[in-house]
């Protein structure tokens, strides 16, 4: 947008937030919920396909914002970015995060670059007062729960 002089003039962005009603809205108090709201999703007919990154936004109350997918990779790997995990929770005003990603070699363990990139997350989100509630590994049969084996602090 130009003024009558040529100059460029900013516009404004309005960011509109307005959570559903709160009874519409799934909450999610273990990891088993979260892996039976994934297969709910449909995403399970896809997980030894190709492996991908998913985030779940949540409200104080376990109350399910979105879902969204960060990335999607190849069999053997994919990479999710810090940054746009911590802007779409600032833009979904979540105050807790869950991370999934499925394992297309029916491998449930995590890697050590999972371990590294849940905690490199976690810090990230701690700086905005967004709190990590688990990451969960799922395939097709079993899923991995760092929040249940102790690894998350």
């Amino acid at each position: 947008m130009k003024n009558p002089s040529g100059e460029i003039i900013p516009q404004l962005v309005f960011i509109n937030y307005k959570r559903p009603l709160y009874d519409s809205m799934r909450k999610i108090k273990s990891s088993h919920e979260c892996v039976k709201m994934m297969h709910d999703l449909d995403i399970i007919d896809r997980v030894d396909y190709k492996e991908c990154f998913w985030v779940i936004l949540l409200n104080r109350a376990s109350c399910v914002l979105g879902v969204s997918k960060i990335s999607e990779g190849s069999d053997v790997g994919t990479v999710a970015n810090p940054k746009e995990i911590v802007q779409l929770a600032l833009l979904s005003h979540a105050t807790v995060v869950i991370l999934v990603h499925n394992h297309p070699s029916g491998s449930k363990k995590p890697s050590v670059q999972d371990t590294y990139l849940t905690k490199a997350i976690q810090k990230t989100l701690d700086l905005f007062q967004i709190d990590l509630l688990d990451h969960i590994v799922i395939t097709t049969e079993d899923h991995f729960s760092f929040s249940d084996e102790g690894i998350l602090g």
